[in-house]
């Protein structure tokens, strides 16, 4: 198979992209409301985190120049990381806040693949 059947059948991925994004963000919404219920308080270091997280995820579109391949690849990696450590981070407060985040990194896995058989696609369309 090659990869341009390979980036057709995964065609679906930008067709429910925006919509899988409205889900997670809802689902990194209820994990600051397990965070603040654990902490006991709205302000604290764990909330920033998921809020650094979310900001970073709606501020995508800016920082890739308007969904650019190259700069796409950069921002998934950079958001997968942040991702990861936050799992790790607000775990230590609250088991099910950082449960609800691990969405975030399947996805940008999945799509991290998409992207980087896309540019993989336009070197040999060239």
């Amino acid at each position: 198979m090659d990869v341009d059947a390979v980036v057709k059948q995964l065609s679906w991925i930008e067709r429910v992209a925006s919509r899988v994004w409205v889900v997670l963000t809802l689902m990194m919404l209820a994990s600051l409301c397990f965070l603040v219920k654990a902490e006991g308080q709205i302000w604290q270091k764990y909330v920033y985190s998921v809020l650094a997280l979310i900001a970073m995820v709606w501020l995508y579109p800016l920082y890739t120049f308007g969904f650019r391949l190259v700069p796409g690849l950069i921002g998934n990696i950079a958001v997968g990381l942040l991702a990861a450590w936050v799992v790790w981070f607000v775990s230590a407060s609250s088991a099910i806040a950082a449960y609800l985040i691990v969405p975030v990194i399947i996805w940008l896995s999945v799509a991290t693949v998409y992207v980087i058989l896309l540019l993989l696609n336009n070197q040999t369309t060239l």
